[in-house]
């Protein structure tokens, strides 16, 4: 059966309905991705804010397998002291007493991987500030948390990495407590029997003469010294 003139006419304009409502469909996706990609670059900050906070995650995760590694070993007396280094065992190292004397004892590099399994890495370098070094390694120093000595008079062990933002610092603090306050650290005092290791990719430097009272609002946690000047992250390995 032949179909009409006017037969013809509807389906030819039946097509051209549907192609007007495909190239309607067209144009408004076509403005939501454009709106969509200008909302993306406008808010720019809030990828880099998601990008932050799983680094501050990460490097949360790094500072505590070496606390979590420093502290099994002491637990299980494997060794007399572990040494921020990658030094092979020894059974007569030389140990760094609590006391700021030093003696003779079985000693052993954090980063001996045969010994310990861990290998140097450096911070992130996404929150942590590499400008000149990686971490401090302190000992004989004395570390407090909001004023109150945990533990003996002695001089503890503990990490120290500089952080790069406030930011980073907020992110870190509350990946740790849910809350991104950032309090101030506060010192007192030199003594030149403190010790200091900097550790850097090309080795690892000892000196002394640090700050022998390091006192934070959260340990671990991150603080900053005066009116955000510098930020710090302190995860303390051995208290004595």
């Amino acid at each position: 059966m032949r179909g009409t003139q006017s037969d013809w006419e509807n389906i030819k304009y039946k097509e051209k309905g549907n192609a007007l409502f495909l190239i309607l469909i067209a144009v408004a996706l076509f403005a939501a991705l454009s709106y969509a990609v200008t909302q993306s670059g406008r808010s720019g900050g809030g990828v880099d804010k998601e990008t932050l906070r799983i680094q501050a995650a990460l490097f949360i995760q790094q500072s505590g397998l070496i606390r979590n590694e420093i502290q099994r070993m002491y637990a299980l007396n494997e060794v007399d002291q572990i040494h921020f280094n990658d030094d092979a065992a020894n059974a007569a190292g030389t140990i760094y007493n609590p006391d700021e004397t030093t003696g003779t004892g079985k000693t052993v590099g954090l980063f001996n991987v045969a010994e310990t399994g861990l290998s140097f890495q450096e911070p992130n370098d996404f929150v942590a500030d590499l400008t000149s070094f990686s971490w401090w390694y302190l000992y004989n120093a004395k570390l407090l948390e909001n004023g109150v000595d945990i533990g003996t008079s002695l001089g503890d062990e503990f990490i120290i990495v500089f952080i790069e933002t406030l930011e980073a610092c907020q992110e870190i603090n509350k990946g740790l407590y849910g809350d991104s306050t950032v309090g101030d650290i506060a010192f007192g005092g030199l003594n030149t029997a403190d010790g200091i290791i900097v550790m850097n990719p090309g080795g690892y430097t000892y000196s002394g003469g640090v700050s022998n009272n390091w006192d934070l609002p959260k340990i671990p946690g991150c603080a900053k010294n005066g009116p955000g000047t510098v930020f710090y992250y302190v995860e303390d390995v051995k208290r004595n």
